[in-house]
C-alpha cells in the first residue's frame, strides 16, 4: 500500500511539473488513489466469495486447502460457482445490453451524462439476458455439478435466485 501511495504522489508531482497546474495534479492523485483502493476493495470480495464454503465448512478443511491438499467435499467448491455466476451474469448482461441497445435503442436514450448512449431497450435487454444466463447456468450446474450446486443458495429457491440475478444485473448496468 505504501508503494502504491508513493507512486501516486510521484505521478501527481510529475503531472504538476509538466502541466504547472496544481489542480490537475491533485485531481489525478485523487482519482488514481480512489481507483486503486476501489478496485482492490471490490476484488478482495472475489477471493472471500471463492473460499466461502471452505471456511464455513470447517477450519480443518480450510487448513488442508492452504497446505495444498485436496478439498474435502464437492460442497467446498461452491465458492467457485458463486464467483463464476457473478462474472458470467455481469458479462452477459453487458453484452445483451450492448446488442439490444445497438439494435433497438437509437431513439429511446436514458440520458445519463456518464453514459449518453445507454438506452431503455438496452437496459431491458441486459436484464433479460442476465435472467436467461442464470437459467442456463442453473441447468448446467444441476447437470454437471449437482453435489456442489445443492449447497449453493441458488438451488434452494429459483425465484430468489432470479431476484438476486436481476439486482446484480441492475448493479452492472448502473
Amino acid at each position: 500500500v505504501s508503494a502504491i501511495l508513493f507512486f501516486n504522489f510521484f505521478a501527481a508531482g510529475a503531472v504538476y511539473i509538466v502541466s504547472r497546474r496544481l489542480e490537475h495534479a491533485l485531481i489525478n492523485l485523487a482519482l488514481s488513489t480512489l481507483a486503486l483502493f476501489y478496485c482492490g476493495f471490490i476484488l478482495s470480495y472475489g477471493v472471500d466469495l471463492r473460499f466461502l464454503e471452505v471456511v464455513r465448512h470447517s477450519r480443518e478443511s480450510f487448513a488442508n486447502f492452504l497446505r495444498g491438499l485436496p478439498v474435502a467435499t464437492p460442497a467446498d467448491q461452491v465458492g467457485v460457482l458463486y464467483v463464476f455466476y457473478v462474472l458470467l451474469v455481469a458479462w452477459m448482461c453487458d453484452t445483451g445490453a450492448y446488442v439490444v441497445g445497438s439494435a433497438l435503442g437509437k431513439n429511446n436514450r436514458i440520458g445519463l451524462v456518464a453514459s449518453p448512449n445507454k438506452s431503455w431497450a438496452g437496459l431491458i435487454g441486459g436484464l433479460l439476458t442476465a435472467v436467461a444466463t442464470f437459467l442456463g447456468f442453473h441447468f448446467v450446474c444441476l447437470r454437471f455439478f449437482p453435489e456442489a450446486y445443492e449447497v449453493a443458495i441458488f438451488s434452494k429457491s429459483v425465484g430468489l435466485a432470479i431476484t438476486v440475478t436481476v439486482a446484480l444485473a441492475l448493479c452492472t448496468q448502473i
